[in-house]
């Protein structure tokens, strides 16, 4: 029948009902707007009431009950955890519906709640899911507050993953200058994600304007090789174009490999770490005596150490700490070149 018989759905959405994902699957197929925002609506409703604890309450004497019936005796701890466990569930299932319907209602809602830092971070990561496709481009804040929460200091690692791969289904020339403002966060895992995102929704010819906005000073700390090695792939992953016109990632990052800036020229030999064959060694070698310095990071930063396993005798290998562009040559880039098939 279509949108006439889906209209009185949503009144069926309310805070208990486990067919709440049936009810939004038919929905989303078959009503019209009106319809489908009044279910968003609904949906909300039913979230606010689930997360309060006026719904805990209510349960309380459900969960006692099934615990009589199955003979199960808890303590208080455990009875919390009971409650949290079932409202977890049920919110799990309004936030799956609200992905499925969508809805302005269900995008404010879920921008609330996962920007909110006393909610879970595994509610907070659910919320971030239901905003899949859901951003309205032309609402400026939905892009600022997505921003704000794959930014801030605090943000918890899966909710942060969550806020950038929304960021990522968001046009180029909307989202990259605020990316590029993220690269000067203290943290440099919160740098690493921001550029993979940028650099996914970027070309061969934009490699040059990546380059320039990170952090690149001589005194700058707290840049890890994870990055160095990571950003060189992923350009290599670049969209290629104007080629003729030498635009290849390796075109674009061949002057970068005696750049004043430690972070731009390991950038670049990072590139070739990844592309680099073994007829490249005799030039790569020349690079061995490099000795610009790499500063070591601060001791607050985690997995930002730069070292490379080397061989030892036995077949074993040893960490070898980096302090130099050729030591990073020397002891990380050639000997990976010599082990590629």
């Amino acid at each position: 029948i279509g949108a006439p018989a889906a209209r009185p759905l949503p009144a069926l959405i309310v805070p208990d009902s486990r067919k709440i994902s049936d009810l939004a699957k038919l929905i989303a197929n078959n009503a019209d707007a009106a319809t489908k925002e009044e279910a968003s609506k609904k949906l909300v409703a039913a979230a606010e009431f689930t997360s309060s604890q006026a719904w805990l309450d209510r349960m309380k004497s459900v969960v006692e009950e099934a615990n009589r019936a199955s003979k199960i005796t808890t303590t208080p701890e455990n009875f919390k955890a009971q409650l949290d466990l079932v409202q977890d569930e049920q919110m799990e299932r309004l936030f799956g519906a609200m992905r499925i319907v969508g809805g302005r209602s269900a995008v404010e809602y879920c921008l609330v709640y996962s920007s909110t830092k006393t909610n879970t971070e595994a509610r907070r990561v659910r919320a971030l899911a239901a905003l899949e496709g859901k951003l309205d481009q032309k609402v400026p804040s939905d892009v600022e507050r997505i921003l704000a929460i794959a930014s801030a200091d605090d943000t918890p690692d899966k909710v942060r993953d969550l806020a950038f791969a929304r960021i990522g289904e968001i046009p180029r020339e909307k989202v990259v200058g605020k990316l590029f403002d993220i690269f000067n966060n203290k943290k440099w895992q919160v740098r690493w994600v921001a550029a993979q995102v940028a650099l996914k929704m970027s070309n061969t010819t934009q490699i040059p304007e990546f380059m320039g906005k990170l952090p690149g000073g001589k005194n700058l700390t707290n840049f890890a090789i994870t990055e160095v090695l990571s950003y060189g792939d992923w350009m290599g992953n670049a969209k290629t174009v104007q080629e003729k016109e030498g635009k290849t990632a390796k075109a674009q990052l061949a002057p970068y490999l005696h750049d004043s800036s430690y972070v731009l020229r390991t950038i670049a030999i990072g590139y070739f770490y990844a592309y680099w064959t073994a007829a490249d060694l005799p030039m790569l070698q020349q690079m061995e005596g490099d000795s610009m310095k790499i500063p070591k990071c601060d001791e607050k930063q985690k997995d930002c150490e730069w070292k490379c396993s080397v061989p030892k005798e036995g077949g074993k290998t040893e960490e070898k700490e980096i302090g130099t562009v050729g030591d990073f040559v020397k002891y990380c880039v050639v000997p990976a070149i010599k082990d590629r098939k």
